[in-house]
């Protein structure tokens, strides 16, 4: 996907978003927390990192997101260290449904996301190697989100992410954060 369309997808979003948005309560929100990710293929374990997001109230339950994150992580495999740096900007829909005070959510996001690895060996030579490239990623997912005060919000949530690279990654992100509705 061009960055072209995917301009052109985000101010489609704003500009259905105008007229409906503008008579709900917290029509805005802005969320961020951090965020574990498994991923195959490159590392074991799981990646640390945090994530950003900020929606907008298209419709009652529904809302326009866009968020961006970055998880990293490192392995040691004796004198061979690598980094490996996962860093997502998306762009998509959320879905929330009312069930009591709480709200599950399910959501879809599209975008690029940018993989970096470093390799570095200290032995018998201190040498060192990168690759970064940038590929498009779909992530799934849903989660819950609890009351903490009016406009407070306590959010959870564990998502399916897949890399397009030269060799697909398949990725789960498990996420917990804050989320503020105005």
């Amino acid at each position: 996907m061009s960055t072209r369309a995917h301009w052109s997808l985000a101010f489609v979003f704003v500009a259905l978003a105008a007229t409906p948005a503008a008579a709900q309560p917290d029509r805005l929100e802005l969320g961020g927390g951090i965020a574990f990710l498994s991923s195959d293929r490159i590392t074991d374990g799981y990646a640390g990192g945090w994530f950003i997001d900020g929606g907008w109230r298209l419709a009652p339950g529904l809302s326009a997101v866009v968020t961006g994150g970055r998880h990293r992580v490192t392995q040691d495999v004796g004198f061979f260290d690598t980094e490996v740096t996962f860093d997502t900007a998306l762009v998509g829909a959320r879905y929330r449904f009312e069930a009591g005070g709480m709200r599950p959510f399910v959501q879809v996001l599209v975008g690029r996301g940018r993989v970096g690895v470093t390799a570095r060996a200290t032995s018998p030579i201190d040498t060192r190697g990168d690759d970064d490239a940038t590929h498009v990623t779909l992530q799934l997912g849903g989660g819950v989100e609890a009351p903490l005060s009016g406009s407070l919000r306590l959010r959870v949530g564990v998502d399916y992410r897949r890399v397009e690279a030269d060799t697909a990654l398949n990725q789960i992100a498990i996420s917990s954060g804050a989320v503020f509705g105005f």
